[in-house]
This record gives structure tokens, sequence and C-alpha cells, in this order.
């Protein structure tokens, strides 16, 4: 016989917003690890909170958001540790609106400055940092939000 795997280690994060459920356990706003039998299919689900929406899931580091059923992601007789985050984003929180005020402006692209520079102000909001959807917020992403409240 081969050697099988006698369980398979699911590394998941998600963000405050909503919850995510696996194996009747549930995660909120934190990173953990659940056991998963290898060889077996299941579900993982995505469940915003009020207020906010899923924006993004990501399965080894690959966006799969545009793969998921009604908020579910179907895994289908995983053989290897894999892992899964999620992103939950505000409804009343705008692209380029990295601190949440309700403007975008210069202090939006000041706050990704300081991020970049490794010192982020308190309240920032990555998911609406990163403009150009790459996952990386760099300046290009402070270039976009300026010219976004330079042409207002």
């Amino acid at each position: 016989l081969p050697n099988l795997k006698a369980a398979g280690i699911l590394s998941i994060m998600g963000n405050i917003g909503g919850s995510i459920s696996c194996y009747d356990v549930t995660i909120t706003n934190r990173e953990d690890e659940i056991f998963f039998n290898p060889y077996q299919s299941f579900n993982i689900s995505f469940i915003p909170e009020n207020g906010y929406h899923l924006k993004k899931v990501r399965m080894n580091g690959l966006d799969v958001t545009n793969t998921l059923d009604n908020n579910n992601l179907f895994i289908e007789e995983p053989e290897e540790d894999f892992s899964v985050s999620v992103v939950f984003a505000d409804d009343n929180i705008a692209m380029g609106d990295v601190n949440g005020d309700g403007d975008i402006n210069s202090q939006d692209v000041l706050a990704v400055a300081n991020y970049i520079l490794k010192s982020p102000p308190e309240t920032f909001y990555d998911y609406a940092a990163d403009m150009n959807d790459d996952d990386i917020i760099n300046i290009t992403d402070a270039v976009i939000i300026e010219s976004l409240y330079n042409n207002q």
C-alpha cells in the first residue's frame, strides 16, 4: 500500500467583517489551522457580516474568488496541505479611501506612503489601498489614488 497521509493541514486566515466555516469550525478575524481528511472533498464557506462583502479569496496565493459558488469554495480530494486567506471589505469604504474617512485625498496618499515606509497609520484599509489589485501596496497605488483626487 502507498504511504497515505493520515491528516492534512489547512492554514486559514480571515480579517474582520466575516467568518470562515469549515468542518464545523468557524474562524473569525484570526489565523488558524484545521485538520482535514486527505482525498475527501469538502466545502469552505465565507460568511460576510452585515455591512461587509467578500472581496477576495486566495488559495495557496492564487486568487480563486471567481471560482466560488455562493461564497463557498469546493475543495476536491486534496492531497497536500494548503492555505486559504480571505478579505472581507467594508461596504462603506471606497477604493482609495485607505484611512476610511469618507474622502479620497492627499491623506490617503500619505497613508500609503507611510505604509510603504513600514509605519502605517492606526486606521489603514489595505484592501482599499491596492488600487491595481496586484496584492502589493506600493508607489503605483499611491499614484493612482493621487490621480483620483486630483481629477475630482
